[in-house]
């Protein structure tokens, strides 16, 4: 026979004796009154600090942001030099034809106290002249620490292929994707 057994209406069979359900009881469960004065006490504590953005999480995000097409979010990740240059207008312009974007490789090729540069190669899908192309884009993005946060200064990416979905393409057609952040 089993001495200790919880019951469907939340009493508590112990040792022969039966523990009435909280309510029923009274006041505030004593497993309940623990579990808060523990949070209260060491929650604060045990909290862990919030996760910094790094470089390489700014650029993912950027270009997440870009494929999902939120494009306001996409451009507050510029940088204000950026931002002062290049208009909303004009980047939605420079991201809109995106269809699909996964990034393959981002490696640091250059990191000083406020500037991280970056490689970066990337796979698209982008409608160009009515055309489903695929395509592998190639180049650095340049973040700078602006205050407390990580914005993007420079994305440079060149298609180093680029094809119709299903038919090859010439060369000469390969497009250059910097979001309007080179002149």
């Amino acid at each position: 026979m089993n001495m200790n057994r919880l019951s469907f209406e939340g009493s508590f069979d112990c040792c022969g004796e039966r523990i009435p359900p909280p309510e029923k009881r009274g006041g505030i469960p004593l497993l309940t009154l623990a579990v808060w004065l523990f949070v209260s006490l060491v929650g604060v504590a045990a909290t862990p600090p919030e996760k910094e953005i790094s470089p390489k999480t700014i650029v993912h995000r950027f270009f997440t942001l870009v494929y999902q097409r939120e494009y306001e979010k996409a451009y507050s990740c510029f940088s204000q030099s950026i931002q002062g240059e290049v208009t909303m207008s004009q980047f939605r312009e420079g991201a809109r034809n995106i269809r699909y974007l996964k990034i393959l490789e981002i490696l640091v090729s250059d990191r000083e106290k406020n500037l991280v540069k970056m490689k970066i190669k990337a796979l698209l899908h982008m409608v160009y002249k009515g055309e489903l192309y695929e395509a592998v884009y190639e180049g650095k993005v340049d973040v700078y620490l602006e205050g407390q946060n990580w914005k993007i200064l420079t994305v440079d990416l060149s298609a180093t292929s680029q094809k119709p979905l299903g038919k090859p393409a010439d060369p000469e057609q390969l497009q250059k994707l910097d979001f309007g952040t080179t002149r």
